[in-house]
């Protein structure tokens, strides 16, 4: 009631611009990015008197926006894990990186509980090619991954000069927009590292009066909202930062499993036999190394195989798991694919 009589009266004292904000601050603690919506309310209140004055257009617009954003304050501590650690970074040489890796529950907890420290560093373990650590001060948490668990989803090239901490926070909201592309990730507990300590605060407080990253973490606190994130953020050191060779444009991605058919590919080709028992078995839905010679033959007998009658199919496929394998003409005349 009483924002929306200043909003109608439009005259307030110090005193009285100061209550509604602390109410309005002590509901925004349960969603701590809601507070970026404010910004020159701050100022305006120190620089009023005890007298009753205009309240500032601005001003008013800054309260209304956050009374529209209140249905989004909720403190939901029962929601699930983000089975993923997210480390971002950007760089003035080259760009933004991204970089991600699968975690467990008991690992995203123990982090959970450092990020309550304020001085904790994250360090990861280290293989021989790494940078060596740097003495910092804080307590140092031990990440049981290396770098080489971590892969890049983001290198992307800057396209415009700005300040070293607007980069970093351009590079945590790049990080939040991949992740909230899929609704599965939504209303997670979310871990993030990160390099930059300014940002770092920012993101903890929920706001930010600095100039130069003010509207990159408001574009952030709003995906946060959006996608309903809980978000634990820590600081790593750029030594042990995951994401600070895809932000020079070195890319780590995991490598792609070969499937079980693909070595014979490599070594000359599938043999006939290969592919006719491997068709019968999946079916007529190859790739397209497997496709050629011996390819209608397959695709006849998976045909003959698995449909018809029941009486039909079981007479082709005794016929076909007692045939030589080797002679294509003879399975050529049971498969009929020679007709």
């Amino acid at each position: 009631m009483g924002v929306l009589h200043l909003s109608c009266v439009r005259f307030a004292s110090a005193q009285e611009l100061a209550a509604v904000m602390g109410h309005l601050t002590w509901f925004a603690l349960l969603n701590r990015p809601s507070l970026s919506s404010f910004d020159e309310v701050y100022a305006i209140t120190r620089s009023m008197t005890e007298h009753r004055e205009a309240v500032p257009d601005n001003v008013l617009v800054e309260i209304m926006v956050f009374m529209c954003l209140m249905p989004l304050l909720e403190g939901d501590l029962s929601r699930g894990w983000q089975e993923e650690i997210v480390a971002t970074d950007a760089s003035v040489d080259f760009g933004f990186g991204v970089s991600t890796a699968p975690a467990h529950g008991d690992t995203l907890r123990a982090l959970s509980r450092a990020a309550a420290n304020r001085d904790t560093l994250v360090r990861l373990q280290r293989a021989g090619t790494d940078e060596p650590a740097k003495k910092r001060k804080g307590t140092e948490f031990a990440l049981p991954l290396k770098k080489s668990a971590f892969r890049t989803v983001i290198s992307a090239k800057r396209h415009h000069d700005a300040h070293s901490g607007s980069l970093e926070a351009t590079a945590l909201g790049l990080g939040f927009r991949w992740l909230l592309r899929s609704v599965t990730k939504h209303s997670k507990r979310t871990v993030v590292l990160l390099d930059a300590k300014a940002v770092l605060g920012a993101s903890i407080k929920g706001r930010t009066s600095a100039p130069t990253i003010k509207r990159d973490m408001r574009f952030v606190s709003a995906l946060v909202l959006a996608g309903d994130l809980h978000v634990k953020a820590l600081y790593v050191p750029s030594e042990d930062n995951p994401a600070d060779a895809p932000s020079r444009g070195i890319v780590q991605r995991w490598r792609r499993r070969r499937s079980a058919v693909a070595p014979h590919a490599r070594t000359g080709g599938l043999g006939k036999g290969a592919i006719l028992k491997h068709q019968l078995k999946y079916g007529p839905h190859w790739p397209d190394y497997a496709r050629g010679k011996y390819y209608n033959i397959g695709h006849q007998i998976w045909k003959r195989t698995h449909t018809g009658s029941r009486e039909s199919q079981n007479y082709f496929r005794r016929s076909f798991r007692n045939c030589d394998w080797s002679d294509a003409g003879s399975l050529s005349s049971l498969s009929g694919a020679g007709d």
